[in-house]
């Protein structure tokens, strides 16, 4: 997994290398394409091969080319990034903006919160004021962005906008890391009343909006929100909550973009919106309780990346349809359960 490169010491022509380190750097760039592979394997030191393959790596990526590469510094994120990339990973899965954030910018309050949790997996914000970042262009920000820009090699100006470099660079750095946090498995399953095992959707359970009726409905959006929405990274795993079946996979665009829904096995039925399946996931497939289906994403009608999860109770005599009702899953399904912050 990408997220396991990661350096003990640093690597360089003058330097005590770590064996490992070494080698470890070595079999990246071999299988990044700047090293070609020795017949007779990779060695355990720095010889004049590795320091010409990490200096190419860095100059393709915009980095100083000074053949050095220290444990969570520029090389060592996007030598990680890069090995991501390779094993499909696309981009703007960790971090993407919706707007442009600086000065006299828009610095949409969700962009500001999505920019400190990311400055802060890259070692750039501090990390206790991204548990619950608020929506404001403070110091702390500003001085993260031109810190990363300084360490980066990219043009510090403080400013990020779509698309632009730093936002790029930002999100091939923090990939792994956000992923790794995001995909580890949701909270243990817990027993109900009736048999079934109970999971929760996602691995952390913070709620973005709940269920019932909305203040502000975006354009198009019933008034009445028929949902729970959990805050999720994009790339964020999406579990199934109940053993059952793959039901349908399908496309709203206008609404709940990509969704997944699942007949659980004691007849009620799972809705999993702005949310991507897994390429191996098919129509009639089993899935059991917590198992991985999907990611989230940004598809349909939102304003940023989360899960929307519906729940329609039924029976095995009458199991729940796409018609049926929606109830809150929380005073329901998850009844009992405790979430995880």
């Amino acid at each position: 997994m990408t997220s396991q490169f990661k350096l003990q010491g640093t690597v360089g022509p003058a330097n005590d290398v770590e064996p490992r380190d070494s080698r470890k750097v070595k079999r990246a760039l071999i299988e990044l394409g700047f090293l070609e592979a020795p017949e007779d394997g990779a060695t355990d030191f720095v010889d004049t091969s590795l320091l010409q393959g990490l200096k190419a790596f860095q100059k393709d990526n915009g980095l100083i080319a000074d053949g050095v590469a220290k444990p969570g510094g520029p090389s060592e994120r996007l030598i990680a990034a890069a090995l991501a990339e390779r094993d499909g990973v696309a981009p703007g899965t960790a971090f993407a903006l919706s707007d442009s954030v600086g000065q006299k910018a828009a610095n949409r309050p969700e962009d500001l919160r999505s920019l400190k949790r990311a400055l802060a997996a890259a070692g750039q914000f501090p990390a206790e004021q991204a548990q619950d970042p608020t929506g404001r262009l403070d110091n702390d920000l500003a001085l993260g962005i031109r810190a990363f820009q300084r360490d980066f090699n990219l043009k510090r100006d403080g400013a990020l906008r779509p698309g632009g470099e730093t936002e790029r660079t930002l999100d091939r750095v923090v990939m792994p890391t956000l992923l790794a946090q995001a995909q580890k498995p949701a909270g243990a399953p817990a027993q109900q009343p009736g048999g079934a095992t109970i999971s929760w959707p996602a691995a952390k359970q913070v709620i973005k909006e709940p269920f019932g009726p909305r203040k502000q409905p975006l354009p198009g959006a019933s008034k009445m929100h028929e949902a729970v929405d959990f805050k999720a990274l994009l790339g964020t795993a999406i579990h199934s909550t109940q053993d059952g079946t793959v039901h349908t996979i399908g496309n709203e665009p206008a609404s709940s973009g990509n969704f997944i829904l699942i007949q659980n096995d004691d007849g009620s039925m799972s809705g999993y919106a702005h949310t991507g399946a897994l390429p191996a996931l098919r129509q009639g497939q089993r899935v059991r309780s917590g198992q991985k289906i999907g990611v989230s994403d940004k598809s349909g009608n939102i304003t940023g990346p989360h899960l929307h999860y519906t729940y329609r109770p039924g029976t095995p005599a009458r199991p729940a349809t796409r018609g049926s009702a929606k109830v809150d899953p929380m005073t329901t399904q998850f009844k009992g359960m405790k979430p995880t912050p």
